[in-house]
């Protein structure tokens, strides 16, 4: 489990439970997938040095003197195991004008647990995987065939909109342009004990759990307390200020708290789904981008007098809704097809592994 508060380069430590169940293994004391019974030889070990010279040995002259030292190898058996009778057997016959330097022998102890614990993993055989990948391409091709064919909306002179005053020229009928500040509001709840879930900004997911993204070997926060956090409810939207550009924002479909440098909104009207997908359109990320303050990239920001004055894309309510339905459907049908083809990407590699080690291995005749 991880430490509450890390030390120097210690992250984790054992729980009472694990302490508990340690000890009750060992008094088992029997060999199971997570225990095994050892000698303390198996721990040994012999290091061996083998001298080689790159001329001919010549046995009038004292062999340290023709030691080509960029030539010499080093070995490790088994503690109980004979040098000279590996050496003979190994090495000699291999190697021209070598020898054993029995004086640099030397004997240590290690405990490996990858030792003891790895188990091999076969490779599945490469024709179970050719109809994986098989069965895989019928399912994609059903799932590319509910991608109905979209129709372009009202498209005046065939522009594609670069910026709003391009959309202006092809804003359908109904629709408007709407400051944010119209619909919007800045919303400053905090959390009283910092005990709320703590949510991340993704610039691909949105508004997620923090727990969601991060390692197993990562605290939830860096922080020592969450206390006056924002606090975030559903449908509020989130901007992460530093990320705008980039699609660091989202609608957060849960209740939890943020960092206190996010903007929290509350929507006085209209769909807030709509706007999460707005927002996250490359149209307005080069409007965010043009908006911020700073530099570089990595100290643009977007501050809130800055995004409040932006004027949105707004559709009738009846037309976002429409919107937000159409986009969730082609979603789902497009992240099972993302799904697909990770799986086809892992497939691939799995049969390129099978062939590599058919082919060394002589499974496969070539």
């Amino acid at each position: 489990m991880l430490i509450k508060k890390i030390i120097g380069k210690k992250r984790k430590e054992i729980s009472p439970d694990q302490i508990k169940d340690i000890l009750a293994t060992y008094k088992e004391f029997k060999e199971t997938n997570i225990s095994k019974i050892l000698s303390y030889k198996d721990f040994g070990y012999k290091k061996i040095q083998i001298e080689r010279s790159d001329t001919p040995l010549n046995k009038e002259i004292d062999k340290k003197k023709q030691i080509n030292i960029n030539l010499r190898i080093f070995d490790f058996l088994s503690i109980d195991e004979d040098e000279d009778e590996y050496f003979e057997k190994n090495i000699k016959n291999f190697i021209s004008n070598s020898w054993l330097d029995k004086k640099s022998t030397r004997i240590g102890f290690r405990i490996t647990f990858e030792k003891y614990f790895t188990k091999y993993q076969p490779v599945r055989n490469i024709k179970q995987i050719k109809k994986d990948l098989e069965m895989l391409d019928t399912e994609y091709i059903k799932l590319v065939s509910k991608l109905e064919k979209i129709k372009d909306g009202n498209t005046i002179n065939k522009i594609n909109p670069e910026s709003l005053d391009d959309v202006k020229k092809i804003l359908p009928k109904n629709w408007k342009l709407i400051k944010n500040y119209l619909f919007l509001e800045n919303s400053t709840s905090k959390s009283n004990l910092g005990d709320e879930t703590l949510l991340s900004v993704s610039e691909e997911k949105g508004i997620i759990p923090r727990q969601q993204i991060k390692d197993d070997s990562e605290h939830i926060s860096t922080a020592e307390t969450l206390i006056g956090y924002k606090k975030v409810k559903k449908n509020n939207l989130v901007n992460n200020i530093m990320l705008m550009w980039k699609g660091g924002l989202g609608v957060s479909n849960y209740d939890g708290i943020v960092s206190p440098a996010y903007e929290v909104y509350n929507f006085k009207k209209y769909i807030p789904k709509f706007f999460h997908y707005l927002f996250k359109s490359e149209l307005y990320k080069s409007e965010f981008r043009k908006k911020s303050r700073g530099i570089i990239d990595s100290r643009l920001r977007l501050y809130d007098d800055d995004f409040q004055s932006i004027p949105s894309i707004v559709p009738s309510e009846d037309d976002q809704i429409k919107i937000v339905k159409f986009l969730e459907e082609k979603e789902e049908i497009i992240n099972q097809l993302i799904i697909l083809e990770k799986k086809r990407v892992n497939l691939l590699k799995e049969y390129k592994s099978s062939l590599s080690e058919g082919a060394v291995t002589g499974i496969i005749n070539i």
